[in-house]
């Protein structure tokens, strides 16, 4: 008799464990998408939208452009995940190629390699096709990175257009970078490099 009342005991208490547990289920609200600008990304009639998706409990977010060609929606999702979000449209290339996008995302709960920086528009390939993502600037951390900040700005007078500033904590120094944009590369290079 002893034994079935131990059963059954543990039986309750397992139940009890999970209806606990419900509540805290319940508040979670991935795939929620928000519209957080509007910008023409790709020099058409048209303004794309750049939408931040919650995409996890821990509310990570991930970024994509929606865009409009040929009279189809077609969407671009953007590289990395954070719960940390930085979006900025900005003519950042001084070139007559439309004005672009600058995203820092970081605190990812994937850890600091889910995090993401780049500078990037929409471009056609061929005339009269669709665009797609061109990155002039794409940061992933890696492995080895403790912690990444970024900024898109005017650090040196001697090149045109935007430079991106990142500085990244590493096991045992700290070193920060800033890239230039290249007309001939059409991408953002190193111009400096500091170490402390």
């Amino acid at each position: 008799m002893r034994g079935i009342i131990l059963v059954v005991g543990l039986v309750v208490a397992l139940l009890a464990g999970e209806t606990a547990d419900a509540p805290a289920k319940a508040t979670c609200h991935p795939t929620i998408t928000q519209q957080i600008l509007r910008a023409n990304l790709d020099r058409d009639r048209e303004l794309e939208i750049v939408n931040a998706t919650n995409v996890s409990c821990a509310h990570d977010y991930a970024l994509s452009i929606d865009d409009r060609c040929v009279a189809q929606n077609r969407r671009y999702p953007l590289p990395g995940l954070g719960r940390q979000r930085q979006v900025v449209n900005v003519e950042a290339n001084a070139q007559p190629d439309g004005r672009e996008l600058f995203y820092a995302l970081r605190d990812s709960s994937k850890g600091i390699e889910g995090g993401a920086v780049a500078v990037l528009h929409l471009a056609s390939r061929r005339q009269g096709t669709c665009p797609t993502a061109k990155y002039l600037y794409l940061f992933r951390p890696g492995p080895k990175v403790r912690l990444f900040q970024a900024q898109l700005g005017e650090f040196s007078k001697r090149y045109p257009g935007r430079e991106v500033w990142l500085r990244e904590v590493l096991p045992g120094r700290v070193r920060v970078r800033f890239f230039r944009y290249d007309r001939r590369l059409a991408r953002y290079i190193v111009y400096a490099t500091i170490s402390a």
